[in-house]
């Protein structure tokens, strides 16, 4: 087609890493372990798929029954979160070796977004209502993050302290980052 390629990339301040995916069109990196791992998604052949890589070995991540899987978030002990679909779209955790599904009660639509050293879990899905709401995943149970005054909230990442950052829209339209921390949203 002509255009350029997307690569992603990481910089420890000395220096710049280029990540191309080997015959892949486009790579994009989405995250980064304390360690160094690295997530995200690539295009080959018209198929959009995951990638993990440490240490210089690529991981290709294809959820189970998914037309199209993107790695979003990465922590210390590897496990990898995400995004894949098919008909609609699901949350995935791979864990190194196998996959399993995140769910979320009452999603139409979900995925996840990042994942901590205690293997807590946020990500956004939207509810039957077409709202978009965040959601924490922990020990096999699904707490939903609301920011009480939007009309819908995203969350976006989380810290091993199990603090919660993401965006959330008011009733304008307006984007607004939050931090959740301690059952408060503050802006």
């Amino acid at each position: 087609d002509g255009g350029p390629n997307l690569r992603g990339w990481r910089s420890d301040g000395a220096q710049v890493t280029v990540y191309e995916v080997p015959g892949s069109s486009e790579t994009v990196a989405n995250d980064i372990s304390n360690t160094g791992a690295v997530v995200g998604a690539f295009v080959q052949s018209g198929a959009t798929l995951g990638f993990f890589e440490e240490a210089g070995m690529v991981s290709v991540l294809t959820a189970p029954a998914a037309a199209v899987t993107y790695a979003t978030g990465v922590n210390d002990w590897g496990q990898v979160v995400g995004q894949a679909s098919a008909d609609q779209s699901w949350a995935f955790l791979w864990d190194g070796t196998s996959y399993s599904t995140i769910e979320v009660p009452g999603a139409v639509s979900y995925g996840a977004n990042d994942i901590n050293n205690h293997s807590q879990v946020v990500g956004s899905y939207w509810n039957s209502g077409d709202q978009l709401r965040g959601y924490l995943y922990e020990d096999g149970h699904v707490t939903t993050i609301h920011v009480p005054w939007a009309t819908h909230t995203i969350a976006t990442g989380l810290n091993d302290h199990g603090h919660i950052v993401g965006t959330y829209l008011d009733e304008d339209g307006v984007a607004t980052e939050f931090l959740y921390r301690k059952g408060r949203f503050s802006r």
